[in-house]
């Protein structure tokens, strides 16, 4: 993933000691415009909100990023490399518990397998499928099931779609 470098320039009261922004001193430093880092953790979308992301830069810095201010970053020289190197499993994230026995126990957020959702319509099998915590760091809208072939059909479709892309 990429932000741009602008991002973490936090307004103009924020300059360093040579008087420089951010964004100025990562292009001074030869880094170019974009920071680039990768997708640790998926926060649970609530309503209306924008979904969020915490981010691991490669310089180190762990930030939360809206879904607006990050890119998929793509690679000029490798572009013919393998697109499920980039997806990777991560956690949906946790939520404190309101009312009910349970109240204020931390619980982890969960969602219906996209796979196994899937193969169920395919079978024609009733019932839904099982509650998973994992989603695809790139395709924020793919759940996976930890320790079954769901994610391993993920990465095949994947690779499908951009074999597809490659013909075209």
């Amino acid at each position: 993933m990429r932000a741009k470098a602008t991002l973490f320039d936090g307004g103009e009261g924020t300059r360093d000691r040579n008087g420089l922004l951010f964004s100025e001193k990562w292009a001074a430093d030869g880094h170019g415009e974009w920071c680039y880092g990768a997708v640790s953790f998926v926060y649970s979308r609530r309503g209306r909100h924008t979904q969020l992301y915490r981010v691991k830069y490669d310089e180190g810095t762990v930030m939360q990023a809206e879904d607006a201010h990050l890119e998929l970053a793509e690679d000029e020289d490798d572009s013919d490399e393998d697109q499920t190197v980039q997806c990777h499993m991560v956690r949906l994230g946790n939520k404190r518990t309101v009312e009910g026995t349970h109240r204020g126990e931390i619980r982890a957020v969960q969602m219906r397998c996209t796979s196994c959702s899937k193969r169920n319509r395919q079978n024609e099998v009733r019932g839904r499928a099982p509650l998973t915590a994992w989603c695809c760091s790139v395709h924020s809208e793919v759940y996976a099931c930890k320790h079954k072939t769901c994610w391993e059909e993920h990465l095949a479709e994947v690779r499908q779609v951009r074999e597809r892309e490659d013909m075209l």
